[in-house]
Formats: C-alpha cells, structure tokens, sequence
C-alpha cells in the first residue's frame, strides 16, 4: 500500500490515505466511486481522513455518501466532525451473510494469533504489530521476479 489519494482545496494539495488506492485527484464536491469490496465487509469510504498538507496545517477531509463534502482545520475533533455531518456505518446487506462469516473467521483467527503470541511476549499490541510488520516482506519481493540461481 502506501500511494495516496491528492485533494485540491485552497490551492493546497492534501494527500489522504482512504483504502481505495486510487492516486486520482479531486476537489470539495467531487465524488469518489466506491463499491463495497466482498473481502472487507464493513468498511466504506464515508468517514474522517487525517491528510498531509504543504504546509503541514493537515486538516480533515470529511467523506459523506461518496461525495468530498469538507476540509476541515484540526482544530476540530474527529468523532465531532462524524456527529456533525452524520455518517454513519454503511447498510449491513452491502455484503452478504457468508462474506459477514469469513470476517469474524478472519478476525477470530488473528485474535488468536495475537493470544498465542502474548502469551509468551506479554501484552503488547504494539510490539505484535512491529512483529507482524518485521514478518512482512519488502515491497521488492512483492513486485520483482524471483531471482533464479543457476548451477
């Protein structure tokens, strides 16, 4: 991951990191096509973004209903802005029953990954996500073909 959606507002360009990965450019009133994805019941695209700004002032971006409703200073809280422009979860019966199970299964499993991992390091959220990323392979890996040996 790591490539970011660019928000024209003001002049100043924002940098937001919504899931969608789809490095477009947009303005206030601009809409963003979203579709649920069946891998991530759940998760939709209306809510409160930190952004990176120039300036380095990193207001808001409010999303409601697909559409770049705000930018909004940091002055203002998160769970405010939610309240004020009334997003809410999206409709459970975007995804289907089956797609609502393999999550918890997903969820389930990696909470007894984290209970197993505790058990021995102790209760450390932090350090089993800097576990977890150590794990991870580089981006290279990812994207590079396997180096082939000869011999």
């Amino acid at each position: 991951m790591g490539m970011f959606t660019t928000i024209i507002h003001e002049g100043q360009e924002l940098q937001i990191k919504h899931g969608w990965d789809d490095c477009d450019v947009y303005q206030v009133g601009d809409r963003i096509e979203w579709s649920p994805d069946p891998r991530y019941p759940g998760d939709h695209i209306d809510g409160v973004y930190d952004s990176c700004s120039e300036d380095r002032s990193d207001p808001w971006v409010v999303i409601k209903d697909c559409v770049i409703v705000a930018v909004v200073p940091r002055r203002h809280g998160a769970v405010d802005l939610v309240m004020q422009y009334g997003i809410t979860a999206p409709d459970r019966n975007l995804w289907t029953p089956e797609q609502w199970q393999m999550k918890a299964t997903r969820e389930a499993a990696a909470e007894a990954a984290y209970q197993a991992w505790a058990e021995v390091h102790g209760d450390n959220p932090a350090a089993y996500y800097m576990h977890l990323k150590l794990q991870e392979s580089s981006v290279l890996e990812r994207v590079l073909p396997a180096h082939q040996v000869s011999g």
